[in-house]
């Protein structure tokens, strides 16, 4: 039979992609790289992250993804073992029948007996309180609500509640995940569920694909508060729906009433005497030194987008709805956008938020020290 990790090593060398190039791209760790290669299935967390993981790098080398899934569970029914039946001599039908005749009358043995039990506590029965019954009734009914606080379902819409414990599961169209940071509650919706999935945020709508990861920022204070991982999509099922992972992360949830995120102290570039312009930053990530950084994006509606990376030559160019850009960043990038909200924008799995529909926007990414904490910060920070 066709080895599935030899087809994903002779693709891989054959487009000559490293372990590294590969794991960066995709957002698999390059540990579940090699156990794809090596058939070390037994390193997976589970069948449904293994299989979404198989389905992105088949994407990702240009691979049929179905058939390589189904190349993989040809392989698991081969290694499952056959069926104790086929196992055990079968047995000669006259013996099945006294078999059946003894169980029979067994039977019918056990009924006897406990008409004459019955008959015998009947009494005992009687005196039985109906109202014993009805606070077991009400007991039971308030059980079913407090394991409902977490999944409420009804009319096709689930609702759970994202606290300390992460929510690995399916997730179906128009459920929802619900948050408390600080005193306010946030929503986070499943709105479509196809190729990939568009999740609904405070923010706006963020596209994710399999393999990805979106960090968002829930309460626009600049520190992000959820993990979103999609791992899988199943489009055969009765109801289509996601294998997705929430998590909290950040400490916003951790700040005072009114409190600031602790962040270098950064200025705009320019001014703006207008209060409605004025922007906050927005912290991305941090690190104890200045590294390179790629800005990924997935365009929702044409837009006209203009960066200049490094300093260097101006680019300036029209994309087309479902187009994609990616630069790889060395120290900064500047940009401008005709319409912020017709482009989702990513560094490291991170949601850079760039503004609301309809608005035009500049912002300079650069990496910023923070001289109380000693460590770089990659800042997104406005132009005036």
């Amino acid at each position: 039979m066709e080895s599935i990790g030899n087809k994903f090593k002779e693709e891989r060398e054959k487009k000559e992609l490293s372990i590294h190039q590969v794991a960066r791209d995709t957002k698999i760790s390059k540990r579940y790289i090699v156990g794809l290669e090596d058939e070390n299935f037994s390193i997976f967390p589970g069948d449904t992250y293994l299989v979404g993981f198989i389905r992105t790098y088949s994407d990702y080398l240009d691979l049929n993804s179905e058939e390589m899934i189904s190349l993989y569970k040809n392989l698991k029914i081969q290694e499952q073992p056959p069926p104790m039946e086929e196992l055990l001599e079968k047995k000669n039908n006259a013996s099945l029948l006294y078999i059946s005749l003894g169980a029979v009358a067994l039977v019918v043995s056990i009924i006897i007996g406990i008409y004459f039990i019955v008959g015998n506590v009947n009494a005992s029965l009687a005196g039985i309180d109906s109202s014993d019954k009805e606070e077991d009734q009400v007991s039971s009914a308030k059980t079913g609500n407090a394991a409902a606080l977490d999944e409420t379902e009804g009319s096709g819409l689930s609702i759970f509640r994202l606290g300390d414990n992460a929510i690995d599961r399916r997730f179906s169209i128009n459920d929802r995940v619900l948050t408390t940071i600080g005193k306010k509650e946030y929503s986070m919706i499943f709105e479509e569920i196809d190729d990939t999935v568009t999740m609904g945020i405070p923010s706006g709508k963020s596209v994710l694909s399999i393999g990805n990861v979106l960090k968002a920022d829930l309460n626009n204070d600049g520190v992000n508060d959820v993990s979103i991982e999609l791992y899988d999509i199943d489009r055969n099922a009765a109801k289509i729906n996601a294998q997705v992972r929430f998590r909290r992360i950040g400490d916003s949830s951790k700040l005072s009433d009114g409190a600031e995120p602790l962040m270098a102290s950064t200025p705009g570039v320019g001014s703006s005497k207008i209060p409605e312009r004025k922007q906050k930053l927005s912290l991305i990530l941090e690190s104890a030194d200045k590294k390179s950084f790629i800005l990924s994006g997935t365009f929702r509606r044409g837009c006209l987008l203009r960066t200049i990376v490094d300093e260097q030559d101006r680019v300036e160019r029209y994309y087309s709805k479902g187009e994609t850009v990616q630069l790889n960043i060395e120290k900064n990038v500047r940009i401008w956008i005709a319409n912020a909200g017709f482009i989702k924008f990513y560094i490291d799995g991170y949601d850079i938020p760039m503004g609301r529909n309809g608005e035009v926007a500049a912002k300079l990414i650069k990496w910023i020290k923070n001289e109380q904490t000693g460590l770089f910060e990659l800042q997104c920070v406005p132009m005036y």
